[in-house]
């Protein structure tokens, strides 16, 4: 009866473990199945999020003055349509493409990757008036400056004082001696200042036949008359506001 009774439990015992064996394996599926079924949905919130770290860095790149920058060059383009002819001249005079973009960040590229109001500015500041502008500013400069016998009088006495005591070892020169120094100083500068006057004016005439000079005058006529020039200055004034 024992012997049965044993192996009566031994014949029930063999069913319940391949029961719990299913079960197990029931459970093993089912979390591979779950598993499998997770992976898509986190591929789904990884790209999201990718993309959200994506536009969360553009926009960040789209500061105020960038935005700003990007509005004027929509209207500059609008001058390079309306205004074609002289726009194209002005381009010419300064030495940049109609479609020009010589910044790498992108920011001195104007919308659509034509050019920029920024790049534009900077050839039209750059552009030089020539070397004959240059001696005709120095004579200019010449002919105007100070005139220290006039607007301090005793300060110019005493500097011509000052210095006839050094060359003469120390001794201070007489009245006589420095009023007649002082005319003499005072004539020379006046002479001086007539011949730089003479000398502006004859350059002034030699400007108007100078090509380089020319060149710069012109530009600075279009950059005015299109509009550009107030394009510009609207920018500047506008990034000022925004801070």
């Amino acid at each position: 009866p024992s012997l049965s009774s044993s192996g009566g439990g031994g014949g029930g015992g063999a069913p319940a473990m391949e029961e719990g064996a299913g079960e197990a394996a029931g459970t093993a599926a089912g979390a591979t199945t779950s598993t499998a079924a997770r992976r898509p949905r986190l591929r789904r919130r990884s790209e999201d999020f990718a993309s959200l770290v994506s536009y969360v860095r553009s926009s960040l790149a789209l500061s105020p003055k960038t935005i700003l920058l990007r509005a004027t060059d929509v209207r500059l383009s609008d001058l390079l349509r309306d205004r074609e002819e002289d726009m194209t001249e002005l381009c010419r005079l300064v030495g940049v493409s109609v479609n020009d973009d010589d910044d790498d960040e992108g920011e001195g590229e104007g919308e659509g990757g034509g050019l920029s109001v920024l790049v534009l500015s900077t050839a039209v500041e750059r552009l030089s008036r020539g070397r004959l502008h240059g001696r005709y500013r120095g004579a200019l400069d010449a002919a105007s400056g100070p005139r220290h016998w006039e607007t301090d009088p005793g300060g110019f006495r005493r500097k011509i004082a000052d210095s006839m005591a050094l060359k003469n070892g120390g001794a201070g020169p007489t009245e006589e001696e420095l009023e007649g120094t002082v005319r003499r100083a005072t004539a020379k500068c006046v002479l001086r200042e007539e011949r730089a006057r003479r000398k502006a004016e004859e350059l002034a005439r030699e400007l108007e036949a100078d090509e380089e000079y020319g060149r710069w005058r012109r530009a600075q006529e279009l950059w005015e008359s299109t509009g550009a020039r107030a394009l510009w200055e609207g920018f500047r004034e506008a990034v000022v506001r925004e801070g």
